[in-house]
């Protein structure tokens, strides 16, 4: 209260000085105290100054928030989770990726045999001769078809892929290659009763894939499909030049 009494006769007009005191006048203390909150307060007992007089009523405490921090072991176990997370993510992703290259191989070969089927029998159907020719060092496996006006279709076959070649009179009109994986085989042979050729292809159902837990030829076996395209030959020659001798 000597810090009140200092600044009541500064300027508050003896609001709370020796006078006031000695009466023990705590409510124009306090009145005067709450209209200037700047000034600190005494404790509820007095103290030296006041005449050991009550002046005010208020006390103040402070505190401060408490923070929790974070520990080494959290941290690490955070960043393991995360780790984890990611690389199953990753995983995730690589065999979605993986499933939809399959996916469009898987298209394109099809389109590829829809293809050969068409165009094979539509040659064989218009030839009049076939003649087998077998593999060599330098070409494989070869199927001629020759038309009625001379002009000759050619299926060579190759390592993944079948070319199919159009000449007349030594000319080439049209060259075609039909792409499939590099563990394709194929085989061109000719049947009778009724004339007709056959090409065999063997295709992996999964090319470059594994099959767990199978042993070499089983696994040859579950992971290969065998499809046969069959035409027969001169079905189309309703009308053939005098002389010659329709087969």
């Amino acid at each position: 209260c000597g810090e009140l009494s200092r600044a009541g006769r500064a300027g508050w007009g003896g609001s709370c000085d020796a006078e006031t005191r000695r009466r023990g006048d705590a409510g124009t203390c306090e009145s005067t105290l709450s209209r200037h909150p700047q000034i600190p307060l005494p404790p509820r007992g007095g103290g030296p100054g006041w005449g050991g007089k009550r002046c005010a009523a208020h006390s103040t405490t402070i505190t401060r928030p408490t923070t929790r921090g974070t520990s080494l072991i959290e941290v690490v176990i955070a960043m393991a989770v995360a780790s984890a997370m990611l690389a199953t993510g990753l995983a995730v992703i690589h065999f979605l990726l993986h499933a939809e290259r399959g996916a469009t191989k898987n298209v394109w070969y099809g389109m590829t045999l829809t293809r050969v089927s068409r165009v094979l029998r539509s040659d064989a159907h218009a030839a009049k001769s076939v003649e087998i020719v077998p593999s060599d060092a330098a070409r494989g496996q070869r199927l001629q078809l020759t038309s009625v006006d001379g002009g000759t279709v050619t299926y060579e076959i190759a390592q993944g892929s079948l070319s199919r070649i159009v000449q007349s009179a030594d000319k080439v009109l049209e060259r075609e290659r039909f792409r499939f994986p590099e563990t394709a085989a194929m085989t061109v042979e000719r049947l009778s009763n009724p004339d007709r050729v056959r090409l065999e292809l063997v295709l992996p159902r999964n090319p470059g894939g594994a099959v767990a837990g199978k042993t070499t030829d089983d696994a040859a076996s579950l992971s290969s499909r065998t499809l046969q395209i069959e035409a027969v030959t001169s079905r189309d020659h309703r009308f053939v030049p005098a002389g010659s001798n329709p087969q």
